[in-house]
């Protein structure tokens, strides 16, 4: 089980109807057939810096492949990264193969080479893997 954890902040000046559109955007990832669970939320972590969350459950490599070639998040993306201010992005998984690391950056930098308007907009904001 793989868990991808994103932790966002919009910039300032962002209206809340453009804020509930990004929301409804990464709802639509439990459409895609890899997606387990989904959790989208307000980010009550101590620290404060981040105003919301997302958490989506895959079963392993393969389907999280699926996640992030799936149109659904590149929409996404195109419509909520040029609205984030700064982004952090993390993975968890019960799978202890030492390769697992690799196998899932290799994921996001092949995603980035086919994006490229992606990998632009998503550019000096906090972690690439998102």
């Amino acid at each position: 089980m793989i868990l991808h954890i994103l932790r966002f902040r919009f910039k300032p000046g962002i209206e809340e109807d453009e804020i509930a559109g990004v929301v409804a955007s990464m709802y639509r990832f439990a459409e895609i057939p890899a997606v387990e669970k989904l959790v989208v939320g307000q980010d009550i972590a101590a620290d404060g810096h981040y105003t919301h969350s997302m958490v989506v459950t895959v079963p392993d490599v393969e389907a999280m492949r699926e996640y992030h070639e799936h149109p659904i998040h590149a929409e996404a993306d195109r419509q909520g990264l040029p609205l984030i201010e700064d982004i952090m992005s993390f993975d968890v998984s019960d799978d202890w193969d030492p390769g697992l690391r690799r196998r899932l950056q290799d994921i996001v930098e092949q995603r980035m080479a086919d994006q490229p308007d992606i990998a632009h907009m998503a550019e000096g904001l906090g972690s690439p893997d998102h």
